[in-house]
C-alpha cells in the first residue's frame, strides 16, 4: 500500500531541475549584484543623511527574482540588502559597526520576506506558478492595483478628478 503525499509547495513551483551549487552561487551573486544596483539607484532620491527612499526599485527586482528563478535566490536579496544598507549608514556616520551590521542584517531580512511573502500570496490567490501560464496572471492581477495607484497619484497632484 502506497499513501502519494504531494508536495507541500507544489510540483509545479519548481521552474526547473534543480542546479548545481556553482550555478546556483552565480544565480544568487547575480541577483546580489541587481539589488545592489538597483538599490544604489533608488538612494540617490533618499532623502538626506538617511537611507529612506519614496521610491525603491529593489523591491521589483527582488520579487521579479523570487518568480522567475524561485526561492533559492532568497540569499541573493539579503546579500544586496545587507550590503546597500551597509554602505549607506557607513556613509552617513549612522552608528558603531555592531549596530549598522544589526540594523542592516534586520532590514536585509525584511526584504527578503518581503519577495518571499509575495511570491506565496500570489502562488496562494492565482494557484501554482509557471512560466507559461503565470505572467500573464501576474499582469491580471497586478494591473488594477497600477491603475489605483496612478490614480491616486494624480489626484493628490493635480487636485482634480481622473
Amino acid at each position: 500500500m502506497s499513501l502519494h503525499l504531494p508536495n507541500s509547495f507544489g510540483d509545479a513551483m519548481r521552474l526547473r531541475p534543480r542546479s548545481s551549487p556553482v550555478s546556483w552561487a552565480i544565480e544568487v551573486l547575480v541577483v546580489a549584484i541587481l539589488y545592489y544596483a538597483a538599490a544604489q539607484l533608488g538612494l540617490r532620491l533618499a532623502f538626506e543623511k538617511t537611507n529612506a527612499s519614496p521610491v525603491w526599485p529593489p523591491s521589483g527586482i527582488a520579487f521579479a527574482a523570487v518568480l522567475l528563478r524561485g526561492y533559492r535566490v532568497w540569499p541573493g536579496i539579503m546579500l544586496g540588502a545587507f550590503l546597500a544598507n551597509v554602505m549607506v549608514f557607513i556613509a552617513n556616520h549612522a552608528a558603531d559597526v555592531f549596530t549598522i551590521v544589526a540594523v542592516s542584517s534586520v532590514i536585509g531580512l525584511g526584504n527578503t520576506l518581503e519577495a518571499i511573502v509575495g511570491r506565496a500570496l500570489l502562488g496562494r490567490l492565482i494557484g501554482p506558478f509557471t512560466r507559461a501560464s503565470g505572467r500573464a496572471q501576474v499582469l491580471i492581477v497586478t494591473r488594477p492595483d497600477r491603475v489605483r495607484r496612478s490614480r491616486g497619484v494624480a489626484r493628490v497632484l493635480g487636485g482634480s478628478r481622473v
